[in-house]
């Protein structure tokens, strides 16, 4: 009986304690459990360019680390919707070495129209805002991140718009001279049209072209080739 009356004058003191301290204005939080959300988006603090302006940044190795984190992200909740499609990490953040805009490029491609229905669907769960075609016909363009870090252009597999980008990223990736020209180019750019992208991208195009042309003729060993097809959007993108 004595130490059971003990105990419950224990439990007073603490709390004539508890309440002292919240007079006094300390504060409890209560804390839930941490769950993890493996669809959740994460954010890198190396990437990311406000919109309407144009910076080029030296190359940062953790480039393809970020991109294969997201490729393996949106590969699960793709195959969460049914939907497989070919995954590539393009645009300048692609090429080892190469100086480029803090934006990751992710080129995927569809095969059937159903695909690219789900896929748009798939795409929003997973964070991305759908953004039009942005003057590209045929291209589903989307974004993630404010300001935006991730770049994915949804395309048929075997368009234009899809060869064009791979033979590009492959010319810089296998031609150190002319991923060092095309360096120099986009910083002199960037430097001069900081808040015009669209200019910047336009003092670009005839370097692209000769890129895509050296490469192709190497590639059908002087035969008819395609004209390449360039963006023509606002700044949203380009090779």
């Amino acid at each position: 009986m004595i130490d059971w009356i003990g105990d419950l004058a224990g439990i007073g003191d603490l709390l004539i304690d508890w309440l002292t301290l919240r007079h006094e204005g300390h504060r409890f939080a209560h804390r839930r459990p941490r769950v993890e959300n493996s669809h959740a988006p994460r954010l890198h603090g190396s990437l990311g360019l406000a919109s309407g302006t144009v910076r080029v940044v030296p190359y940062d190795a953790a480039w393809p680390r970020l991109y294969e984190a997201e490729r393996a992200r949106l590969a699960s909740i793709l195959a969460a919707h049914e939907v497989a499609l070919q995954l590539e990490h393009t645009g300048s953040t692609a090429v080892p070495g190469l100086a480029a805009k803090p934006i990751i490029d992710i080129l995927a491609g569809w095969k059937a129209n159903d695909e690219r229905t789900r896929a748009m669907r798939a795409l929003e769960t997973a964070g991305y805002v759908h953004r039009g075609e942005q003057g590209i016909a045929g291209r589903d363009f989307f974004r993630r991140g404010d300001p935006r870090q991730y770049h994915l252009h949804l395309v048929r597999v075997g368009s234009t718009f899809r060869s064009d980008h791979l033979t590009f990223r492959d010319h810089l990736r296998d031609t150190p001279d002319a991923a060092s020209a095309y360096a120099a180019l986009k910083l002199a750019l960037a430097e001069r049209y900081s808040s015009d992208r669209e200019r910047y991208t336009d003092g670009k195009e005839e370097f692209v072209r000769a890129a895509l042309a050296s490469a192709r003729a190497v590639e059908h060993q002087g035969g008819e080739r395609d004209s390449p097809s360039l963006p023509r959007q606002n700044g949203e993108h380009e090779l």
